[in-house]
């Protein structure tokens, strides 16, 4: 019996695993070469229940092709790989998918985490002006959908984090103004790398204007001290939520190791023992031994009514 309100499904970020150093196999990139590959694996993932996908869009403006990062040209990706996310979110929806994420992963000059030493404004703008394109090619594909603005982007509080921290909060006062003003924001988030010091910069990073659905990764690793399974983490994060506007919010689990059924157990019992409604798990291709792999299977998920 399900526990989450929606079927799950998948992170899909690429069709074809990866060497070390290798070329890259990215579902975005590599569209127009690999169609029927990817046309097979999704209709695989239907067929095996899932419903949800969650496709991470990597980007560096200027980067090169590599087959996995996309180049960011004038608030869009370059030509070829524009298409194909237009081409892909058709073949998402014609395959039967009922809801599709696309999370934002700024790589290189616009990762302002590992590489600002300044405030950048030329990389914010055009992170943003991306957010923006990629809403409107969302919306002009009649599939129901999320964005998380950036991915992973709430940040810990300290002074080393302070460049990343103003560059979500930007994205989140310019997305809500231009999409959302005066309402409760129904189709974005920015997703949560969970510990106290992180879950203590939300109201800020969100302005004190909460998104109607809350997006946290559990990998049953996070940070914090006795946060070492996904169980002790998904109370932990109910237990920080406690007392700020984020409390009693739905989540959205769109990130776990694949097909994991420790963790499947462990998130099934965290809802049940806290009463936090969950209202889908979407899975990430990696294994509890760090191994990449194409998700065709979520079925120790299922099992749990995840």
């Amino acid at each position: 019996m399900p526990i989450t309100s929606f079927p799950g499904g998948s992170n899909y970020g690429w069709f074809q695993v990866a060497s070390p150093g290798g070329p890259q196999f990215g579902v975005v990139s590599q569209l127009h070469l690999a169609r029927p590959t990817i046309a097979a694996q999704l209709n695989q993932m239907f067929a095996n229940g899932q419903r949800r996908l969650r496709i991470p869009l990597l980007f560096w403006r200027g980067r090169t092709p590599n087959g996995g990062t996309l180049d960011l040209v004038g608030g869009q990706f370059a030509p070829q790989e524009w298409q194909n996310l237009a081409d892909l979110l058709a073949l998402i929806k014609a395959s039967g998918f009922e809801w599709v994420e696309l999370g934002f992963f700024p790589e290189g000059p616009g990762d302002a985490l590992h590489n600002w030493t300044a405030w950048d404004e030329a990389a914010f703008q055009a992170h943003w002006n991306l957010v923006a394109n990629v809403r409107q090619l969302a919306v002009a594909s009649g599939l129901p959908f999320f964005l998380d603005l950036m991915n992973e982007g709430i940040p810990d509080g300290s002074g080393g984090q302070a460049l990343f921290g103003e560059l979500s909060k930007r994205l989140w006062i310019n997305y809500t103004a231009s999409f959302w003003p005066g309402q409760t924001c129904q189709d974005a988030s920015i997703s949560l790398d969970p510990d106290p010091a992180r879950i203590a910069q939300m109201d800020a990073t969100f302005s004190g204007n909460w998104p109607a659905v809350l997006e946290a990764h559990i990998y049953g690793a996070a940070a914090a001290p006795g946060w070492g399974s996904a169980y002790s983490t998904f109370v932990g994060i109910h237990q920080c939520l406690a007392g700020t506007p984020g409390a009693g919010l739905p989540w959205m689990i769109n990130e776990c190791f694949y097909n994991d059924r420790v963790t499947a157990i462990e998130l099934a019992r965290g809802m049940q023992d806290t009463g936090q409604p969950v209202l889908c798990r979407i899975q990430y291709p990696m294994t509890p031994g760090q191994d990449n792999v194409i998700p065709l299977d979520d079925s120790n998920y299922r099992v749990e009514g995840l």
